[in-house]
């Protein structure tokens, strides 16, 4: 989402540049806000899972805040308390699917874990849609941007905000904020998403 983006859709022309901070605060601010709501990655970041152990019956692992764009290391702690990073042969990414996951190629198992041990598996991945202001995309690149339905929830978000700061009251803002997103979260249709068990946690944005 760019300013000019912005500007079109709240109609505030190119010229008139006195709300620009504001706005560019406006799209700042939405986008963790409908992230949040929707579970999904709207910009490029990196994110790790971490798991106690690997799953039972070698089931595959699922990589929450789609869509997945790549597994950059699994690495786990061994049965000796050893460091490991499972070699790529051992395993495949599915990044088409809604929500991302890792399997195990065929005829291959999990590696046994130290026992009792916390966050002894860890999944480096990143995730999040291409920028629709890029240069020269690809095709590929064009069928991994952001949305379109996700961008007007962005703008219809923003532009609540916008044509609306003067008018609200603290108590009415969070009513107002709760029903666009709620807007937005049926127009992306995610209620059916699932997380694996485990602790997400962001090292790098």
């Amino acid at each position: 989402m760019t300013l000019m983006m912005a500007k079109n859709h709240l109609r505030v022309a190119e010229s008139i540049t006195d709300d620009d901070d504001y706005i560019r605060a406006l799209i700042a601010a939405s986008v963790p806000v409908a992230e949040n709501m929707t579970n999904r990655s709207l910009m490029l970041q990196s994110w790790a899972l971490y798991l106690d152990e690997f799953p039972k019956n070698n089931c595959p692992i699922e990589l929450p805040f789609p869509p997945l764009r790549s597994v950059t290391a699994v690495t786990y702690t061994d049965l000796n308390g050893q460091a490991q990073t499972l070699a790529t042969t051992e395993y495949q990414v599915d990044d088409k699917s809604i929500v991302g996951m890792i399997a195990l190629k065929s005829g291959k198992t999990w590696p046994e874990t130290q026992e009792e041990g916390l966050n002894s598996v860890r999944i480096n991945f990143t995730c999040g849609y291409l920028s629709p202001e890029m240069a020269d995309p690809t095709e590929d690149d064009k069928a991994n941007m952001l949305p379109k339905a996700i961008r007007q929830a962005l703008m219809l978000l923003i532009g609540t905000w916008y044509d609306k700061a003067t008018q609200y009251t603290s108590f009415i803002l969070p009513n107002m904020i709760h029903n666009q997103l709620g807007i937005a979260k049926m127009m992306l249709s995610l209620s059916f998403l699932r997380y694996p068990v485990g602790c997400v946690s962001c090292w790098e944005v």
